[in-house]
């Protein structure tokens, strides 16, 4: 049972920087995914489009629906694929499909989505992905839930916070080790606080003045006004 939803619980959490609120007519809303940040989730998995995973347009039809005036009716596009995706050497079919209003009537009046094949085609592949775990948590109704989502957001702030740390290069890491330096020089509210900042801070301030001098100088010099700014 543990293997059978190993990828679901991979990708059932979706990042809430990468949804969209939306509302359709009659009142209805909920929540969409970016399309690029899907793909890139099943590339994650599965390796590269076209090779790991991909789709093979099995149909695609324009059906009339309901009037929108005395004579015309709007029309669907309905787009048919097998989405599919490699597990080792097997390739592996889900038969999905997508659709999207090409002609209908809105509050603006009469409208034609030249988009209609491309939003048919996204849907059937975000459907069928769904039936794998991916953005779970929103066809699950998790999204509904303020806490749940606010919890996300906290938690994929932080890695975000991580990954932009990993990504600095060492000047970067070195200028901002100097500035937190800087702040607790400042927030010091005695000549004590700041010699147990400076003590806490006793290898950071080493390795700047081994390698960034200037760091090193301008940390000394807030240092300094510090001190100064005690004895008067």
């Amino acid at each position: 049972m543990t293997e059978n939803i190993k990828l679901w619980n991979q990708v059932c959490v979706t990042n809430p920087k990468r949804t969209k609120e939306f509302n359709r007519g009659g009142g209805f809303k909920g929540t969409s995914i970016n399309p690029t940040y899907n793909y890139f989730r099943l590339t994650e998995q599965f390796g590269l489009c076209g090779s790991g995973w991909g789709f093979d347009v099995i149909k695609e039809e324009y059906v009339e629906g309901g009037y929108i005036s005395d004579r015309d009716r709007d029309i669907i596009h309905v787009m048919q694929i097998n989405f599919w995706y490699m597990q080792g050497d097997k390739k592996c079919l889900i038969p999905s499909k997508g659709q999207t209003a090409f002609v209908g009537k809105n509050k603006y009046g009469v409208f034609t989505d030249e988009e209609a094949p491309k939003k048919s085609l996204t849907d059937a592949i975000t459907k069928a992905a769904s039936m794998l775990g991916f953005g779970a948590d929103i066809f699950m109704g998790m999204y509904d839930d303020v806490k749940y989502v606010n919890d996300l957001r906290a938690t994929f702030g932080k890695v975000d916070a991580e990954k932009l740390l990993k990504q600095q290069t060492p000047e970067q890491k070195a200028r901002a080790a100097a500035d937190k330096i800087i702040k607790a020089y400042k927030d010091s509210k005695s000549l004590s606080d700041l010699a147990e900042a400076q003590e806490r801070h006793k290898a950071t301030l080493e390795a700047l003045q081994a390698r960034y001098p200037e760091l090193d100088k301008e940390v000394n010099t807030v240092a300094m006004q510090i001190v100064e700014g005690f004895n008067k």
